[in-house]
């Protein structure tokens, strides 16, 4: 997906269950190349065939470039980063256009339509069902190309008619979607968000090309081209908005909207999603990759995953019910006050908040995720747990003072690039801080969700899933019915959080029950040492900027970002010197001998 608002209304699915003993691990690493009976068979052979020696290379070339986990990752992160970059410019237009006005709840209802239903289709049948499949068939002699487009013919029907009965409940799922207070409070927003569904809801068909030609450049060991595709989605998005201020300037009340205002808006978002699909397309016709569609799927092994399937499609069948609650509490909190986080605003401080977490952590965990696979299918144990505390080390080093900074100079930060009011600025500060401070249960979360994943595992995966969903369900009704209208994002954002610690922490107790002590005590010890340093440097950074009263302006806003930011810096680099981590400093030092040496 593009940079588009995850958290607050697109849940990330949970999975679960230590594998029984005696059942089969159906990995789904997408290192294996051809088993080794067949590589010795061409071996073996007194001639190669060009058949043979292509197969052979072809295999080599994807081992090859699955191995380069260090690469892999900083191709990912590297382009995430851009598309990360550019989507904060995409929210400087979007601001400028609708803020965070009930016409921008509007924008953000109809564009989050297509993204939570395709959580249904993706989380349960792409990434968790299909993907063994395709690695199983690439190790057949023709590379698995014909499973491959017969799978992508499968789901391509699939999705296109969940696209057409999407189109068709537009005006049902959003009149679920936002409160009737809400819509009483600004007349016209509940057409208007019908009307930008319309417009929008096409992108569910993008998003589900976008992530089955992922998987497939997955598979062929290809990393760059689906980290990049976001930020040309951003660049069209961006151009798009400007458009829109440019002819219309700032429209905040949905009743003046005409059809082309919801055109370029609306129209420039789906255009930007189909655009990032597209590349996938010429990237895999570089490769090779040739698509050509293939009817008929009996016989060839989709009915192995039936199994499987299930289990995660009832988790993932919560997610849409849990976004749409979400949503509608959000609404039903805000009443069209101006003043009170909305839908858009939420979307804000999630953009934000999951930056460090997206950029490393999601980078990391993807990069990693072959070598957990592979020691699942192997039954390697000790890997498994090496791959585990890796995956629970090296994006903290980053991702906890990452998230101690953004907490510290959130404030000007959101000034700066949303140019809301003081009053609106502080209060979405709050939810920033909600979201910023479950990025490490968050991560834990997802490592937990591959860790199942990789073991091919159901039942437990529904179990969590219904954890998650009554954790942020529970939260959403209190914002609605407990707490103040000011607090209510703040306390769905909290949902987010809570869940993700509870669940996390559950999954390291059954994981010390499953494979035995991964080593958590050094784990630990890190994690405390980070964000003692963090927290003294982010302590520092927030009173520099309060100081200087960074919320007062947009000018101030920038002085304020550049100061704390620099303030930050020094005083964590002083502080993880004198608590001694290595794994923070060294880094960054190697970097600037490198940078300097070359430099000279």
């Amino acid at each position: 997906m593009s940079d588009e608002q995850v958290g607050a209304s697109v849940p990330t699915g949970d999975a679960s269950e230590a594998r029984p003993a005696d059942a089969t691990i159906d990995s789904p690493s997408i290192i294996s190349g051809p088993p080794p009976v067949i590589l010795s068979e061409v071996a073996g052979s007194a001639t190669l065939s060009e058949d043979d020696v292509e197969i052979v290379s072809d295999a080599d070339a994807s081992e090859a470039r699955l191995a380069k986990v260090g690469k892999n990752t900083f191709d990912m992160a590297v382009g995430t980063l851009a598309s990360r970059l550019l989507g904060f410019v995409r929210v400087m237009m979007l601001a400028l256009a609708v803020q965070q006005s009930n016409a921008a709840d509007a924008f953000e209802v109809a564009n989050t339509l297509p993204q939570t239903i395709f959580v249904l289709l993706s989380t349960g049948a792409i990434a968790a069902v299909f993907i063994p499949q395709i690695t199983r068939a690439a190790k057949q002699a023709d590379g698995g190309e014909d499973f491959i487009n017969r799978l992508i013919t499968l789901l391509l029907l699939v999705i296109g008619a969940f696209t057409v009965l999407a189109m068709v409940l537009v005006p049902w799922l959003t009149n679920i979607a936002v409160a009737d207070n809400a819509d009483l409070a600004k007349p016209g927003l509940i057409h208007l968000a019908v009307l930008l569904g319309y417009i929008c809801m096409p992108q569910l068909a993008f998003y589900g090309l976008f992530s089955v030609l992922t998987q497939v450049l997955n598979v062929r060991g290809h990393f760059r081209s689906f980290a990049w595709a976001p930020a040309l989605a951003n660049v069209m998005q961006i151009a798009g908005f400007g458009i829109f201020y440019l002819l219309w300037g700032y429209q905040p009340d949905p009743a003046v909207w005409s059809l082309t205002m919801m055109l370029v808006l609306g129209g420039s978002v789906t255009l930007g999603i189909g655009a990032q699909a597209a590349v996938l397309i010429v990237a895999l016709y570089r490769d090779g990759f040739r698509f050509h569609p293939r009817f008929g799927w009996r016989g060839y092994g989709f009915g192995a995953v039936t199994k499987m399937s299930a289990w995660t499609f009832a988790g993932v069948l919560l997610s849409p019910v849990m976004s749409m609650v979400i949503n509608w509490a959000t609404s039903a909190a805000r009443g069209g006050e101006a003043d009170v986080i909305g839908l858009q605003g939420s979307s804000y401080a999630f953009l934000f908040a999951v930056l460090p977490h997206s950029v490393i952590t999601t980078s990391v965990l993807t990069a990693t995720f072959p070598a957990l696979s592979k020691a699942f299918a192997e039954e390697d144990v000790p890997k498994i747990k090496t791959s585990l505390q890796e995956c629970l080390t090296l994006p903290m080093v980053w991702v906890i003072p990452a998230s101690a900074a953004l907490i510290a100079i959130g404030e000007p930060l959101l000034t700066l690039v949303c140019g809301l009011s003081p009053v609106e600025t502080h209060a979405l500060w709050w939810v920033l801080v909600a979201y910023t401070v479950g990025m490490v249960p968050l991560a834990i979360s997802n490592l937990k969700d591959r860790y199942y994943f990789a073991q091919q595992n159901g039942p437990v995966t529904f179990a969590f899933s219904c954890g998650q969903v009554a954790i942020r369900v529970a939260f959403a009704l209190a914002a609605v019915y407990v707490v103040k209208a000011a607090w209510a994002a703040a306390t769905i954002a909290a949902g987010q959080t809570v869940a993700a610690l509870l669940l996390g922490g559950i999954w390291l107790w059954m994981l010390r029950r499953d494979i035995g002590a991964i080593g958590m005590g050094p784990v630990t010890a890190l994690w405390l040492k980070l964000g003692l340093a963090g927290t003294i440097a982010g302590v520092s950074a927030w009173t520099l900027t309060y100081i200087l009263d960074a919320n007062s302006s947009r000018l101030m806003a920038f002085v304020g970002c550049a100061a704390g930011g620099i303030a930050f810096c020094a005083v964590l680099w002083v502080a993880a010197k004198l608590l001694r981590l290595d794994q923070l400093t060294d880094p960054v030092e190697a970097t600037v001998s490198k940078v300097l040496g070359r430099t000279a």
